[in-house]
């Protein structure tokens, strides 16, 4: 029985190894959809329903409501305190932030997160690769019941709305090789998915206020099954912060947010929530736009 469990154990560690190098040597063995047996993964507090969420379909921001919504903030948890690896690059972004697409990014809602991963850190990849598999298996039921509506890493996406298996290439400008960014559904972000409750959610489309001027109010208590007309393009004199890209285009979230420029509008945001104990999170190289410097 000793020599059985001790080959067990080698042949996961194998297979730990084997995908780990795809992921170090840029193939695209990260992207299986099979978990690897490394160590442990998430497990729900609620008995679980036999049915699942449908996929989220692709509900990009068009309001404003920069504060961490509470099904984010346990998701990031969650990660961070199960796979022990990488640490919290922040939830939230100012309402004027730019970027491509008009600076739109669920950020500004608080319903998106970054989980920051060193990519020369074979243990932070593994476990970023092993965190992927768990949420895509089985026909993404984890990242169904928790509400991920797309996810970004090592130059590629994964969308819930896409046909076929949902990756494709990402050249939005960032190649997201540091981190993986995750985007939530309404009923994700807002804590009301299966994972949470043990209560299949229906599909929600959150506040339907465009911003313009002002951030939105606060949606938590309120179900919104509608879905929310798109933004329109204002005129070329409106000078307001906008969002000009067509639903169907997934922007780069993780676009740098410099000082707003003139006459563009700067709404102040709640501070990011604390970060995690040190034994949750490691710290490392931040992103940045020049040359990076350890902690």
């Amino acid at each position: 029985m000793n020599g059985r469990r001790k080959r067990n154990a080698v042949r996961a560690t194998a297979v730990a190894v084997l995908s780990a190098s795809a992921v170090l040597n840029g193939g695209a063995g990260w992207a299986a959809t099979t978990v690897h047996t490394v160590g442990a993964v998430p497990q729900a507090a609620v008995a679980l329903p036999a049915q699942v969420e449908d996929y989220s379909p692709y509900v990009p921001q068009i309001s404003c409501d920069p504060t961490p919504k509470p099904g984010v903030v346990a998701f990031e948890q969650l990660m961070l305190t199960t796979f022990k690896h990488g640490w919290s690059g922040g939830i939230i972004r100012n309402c004027s932030a730019p970027g491509v697409a008009g600076g739109r990014s669920e950020h500004k809602e608080g319903r998106a997160w970054d989980w920051m991963l060193n990519p020369n850190s074979y243990a932070d990849q593994a476990a970023g690769q092993q965190a992927v598999s768990w949420l895509l298996a089985n026909h993404a039921v984890n990242a169904r019941r928790l509400g991920v509506m797309y996810l970004i890493w090592n130059r590629r996406i994964w969308s819930a709305h896409m046909d076929s298996d949902g990756w494709r290439a990402y050249d939005y400008g960032d190649p997201h090789v540091s981190h993986i960014h995750l985007s939530f559904s309404w009923a994700g972000a807002e804590k009301r998915t299966s994972w949470w409750t043990g209560v299949v959610a229906p599909t929600e489309y959150g506040p339907c206020q465009q911003f313009t001027d002002e951030p939105a109010r606060p949606y938590g208590n309120e179900v919104n099954t509608t879905p929310c007309m798109p933004p329109e393009r204002p005129s070329k004199a409106h000078g307001k912060a906008i969002f000009n890209s067509s639903p169907s285009e997934i922007p780069d979230p993780d676009a740098p947010d410099p000082a707003a420029p003139s006459g563009v509008m700067t709404i102040q945001t709640p501070p990011a929530p604390a970060p995690p104990p040190a034994a949750m999170s490691r710290p490392g190289k931040e992103r940045c736009q020049t040359t990076c410097t350890c902690c």
